[in-house]
């Protein structure tokens, strides 16, 4: 009697090879640097800009408070400040701006100036006339950091004897250079000295601030000016030379 005969069928199950594996691995691994690649120099371009803003934006802000301090500069002369009528006229009025250049070759100059401006509040009186001087100055306290910032030192109650102390404010930090020229009708001067320029102010200056780079981007440095005219120019006549101080280049 004869056997029945059986047949079976195998069925193979597909799948993966481990070199097939490597190989996926391998390019998601490329495709994964890089999008992280891309995505690095997006981020340090954002950062890059966000930075350079904020430069921009805090050399902004400083201006502005320069040129409100500028715009409100008085005309060099005598000046009576006391209410009695037999006080001798004092020499308030006064404008001289000197340039020097410092180690890092960027401008650092000093202004002092009369202006009827605003000032931190003194005990001595804060009279409407006051002594604005403009500098760069290097933190000689831990707690104001190691990066040269722009100082604005204000002397209040000019008539009494002695003058008070100075006021200190901060107007930016990180400052490298602090630029500073004058317009006197005809061209631009470094530095400007009421008593020499027939006892008048300039008719506009240009401020111009170098903020220093963010650490590890030196490429980064912000670099605003602008011109400020100033409305207590005395026009300058024919036989001076100048020009007409209402016309400012560079506005």
């Amino acid at each position: 009697m004869r056997q029945p005969l059986y047949l079976r069928c195998v069925t193979r199950i597909g799948g993966f090879t481990l070199l097939e594996l490597i190989i996926s691995i391998a390019i998601v691994a490329i495709v994964s640097v890089s999008l992280f690649a891309s995505l690095n120099v997006a981020i340090k371009a954002r950062q890059g800009s966000e930075e350079i803003l904020q430069a921009t934006r805090d050399a902004s802000v400083a201006l502005d408070f320069l040129q409100s301090d500028l715009e409100a500069a008085l005309p060099p002369g005598k000046n009576d400040l006391s209410a009695t009528d037999n006080a001798t006229p004092q020499t308030v009025g006064i404008f001289d701006g000197s340039s020097t250049v410092s180690d890092n070759g960027f401008r650092n100059d000093h202004l002092i100036f009369s202006a009827t401006v605003n000032g931190p509040a003194h005990d001595a009186g804060d009279a409407d006339v006051k002594l604005v001087e403009l500098m760069i100055k290097q933190p000689d306290n831990p707690s104001l950091g190691r990066e040269p910032y722009l100082l604005r030192r204000v002397t209040s109650a000019l008539v009494n004897s002695p003058p008070p102390q100075a006021d200190e404010e901060i107007i930016s930090r990180r400052i490298q250079g602090f630029s500073l020229r004058y317009w006197d009708g005809g061209q631009w001067q470094d530095s400007w000295d009421s008593s020499e320029q027939n006892n008048i102010n300039p008719a506009a200056v240009e401020v111009t601030l170098d903020l220093q780079p963010p650490p590890g981007r030196p490429g980064l440095r912000a670099h605003c000016r602008r011109v400020v005219s100033l409305s207590t120019a005395v026009p300058q006549t024919d036989s001076t030379g100048l020009g007409d101080p209402g016309s400012v280049p560079g506005r």
